[in-house]
């Protein structure tokens, strides 16, 4: 991919081109590209900036492109659309003129036009594309711009993929998403561990689960069963102390030690917060260090395999519950055939 960014009367524009397939013999192809086309104004609604005003009228009253080509070039064309309806209606053609040229391929192609015509509350109505056509017979067309006369931002749609990989700052957001992991195994463990205390205490336990399980379900009891999900993940003594021992450690303890360096360096060790390497002739280790490793390693780490595999924890010690429950009520219900 290649970015060309132009400068025109202070107005800031860029087009993007994929030369990945360049169609050229092996002998000019280093020296060979296609036509490119970069509309410099009007400005692209969705992403000019509002700080600066329009610098003069010839600016306003005239659509601008730059062109650079190997070939002569026969025609450039600009064209107008009402993009209203989802549709490309065709509003108005205009032929471009040369306006300045630099060397033997850079053009700079200038039409006048009357812009008051496309004023609208809208950014992103109104859109035009800039069409050139070379010696060779080859039709170049530019990228379709949305823009806005009277300065009104049009909004820049992004994927999903697009925002998490261009708009999340993940060195900002690995703190957040860190606490919020360990807080959630925390509220797994602390709370169902002392509501299960509480509960077995005051011998109300059972009772209260075979209550869960008797009658119809209502949304009351849909709420006791999510929470005796985790109340009952807590009742073995020896797993949960297990599990709640390697949260700790996770917390407080390196990870895994390794060479970060090259040879000869000293081994570091990784923990929640970076490496940490003891360089020769330093007192105080170096911490704190890599982290795309940090975010590449332990985030996937909490949040897609400690939280599922102590989910999954919890669903077997629940499954071995209901099990019980089920089968000690066969067992008094046979007992109560029996003796009747």
């Amino acid at each position: 991919m290649m970015r060309v960014i132009a400068i025109d009367q202070g107005h800031t524009s860029y087009s993007d081109f994929d030369i990945s397939n360049l169609n050229g013999s092996h002998e000019d192809s280093k020296t060979w590209l296609p036509t490119l086309v970069i509309p410099t104004y009007p400005l692209d609604s969705r992403t000019m900036n509002h700080l600066r005003p329009p610098s003069s009228s010839l600016t306003l009253n005239s659509i601008r492109a730059l062109v650079l080509s190997n070939q002569p070039l026969i025609s450039v064309t600009a064209r107008m659309f009402d993009t209203l309806n989802g549709e490309m209606l065709l509003l108005e053609e205009m032929n471009m003129h040369i306006l300045s040229k630099a060397g033997e391929s850079a053009y700079m192609y200038v039409s006048e036009w009357n812009g008051g015509k496309y004023i609208d509350p809208s950014g992103t109505r109104y859109a035009y594309q800039i069409s050139v056509v070379d010696a060779s017979g080859i039709y170049t067309n530019s990228s379709l711009r949305p823009f806005s006369i009277n300065q009104r931002f049009g909004e820049l749609k992004k994927t999903w993929k697009e925002f998490i990989v261009m708009d999340i700052v993940f060195e900002h957001a690995y703190i957040f998403l860190l606490r919020l992991a360990f807080t959630i195994l925390f509220v797994f463990f602390i709370f169902p561990k002392a509501i299960f205390h509480f509960l077995e205490k005051n011998g109300n336990y059972n009772r209260w689960v075979s209550s869960l399980f008797q009658g119809q379900l209502t949304a009351r009891k849909a709420i006791g069963l999510f929470i005796w999900f985790f109340v009952q993940g807590c009742a073995n003594n020896a797993v949960w102390c297990v599990q709640l021992m390697a949260i700790v450690w996770m917390i407080f303890f390196p990870w895994f030690w390794g060479e970060v360096l090259p040879d000869g360096h000293p081994i570091g060790s990784m923990s929640i917060w970076g490496w940490t390497i003891h360089l020769d002739g330093q007192f105080t280790p170096q911490s704190g260090l890599g982290w795309p490793d940090l975010m590449v390693v332990v985030l996937p780490y909490l949040f897609f395999v400690i939280l599922p595999l102590y989910t999954v924890i919890f669903a077997l010690s629940a499954e071995a519950a209901v099990r019980k429950f089920y089968q000690r009520d066969a067992r008094e219900y046979k007992k109560r055939e029996k003796d009747g």
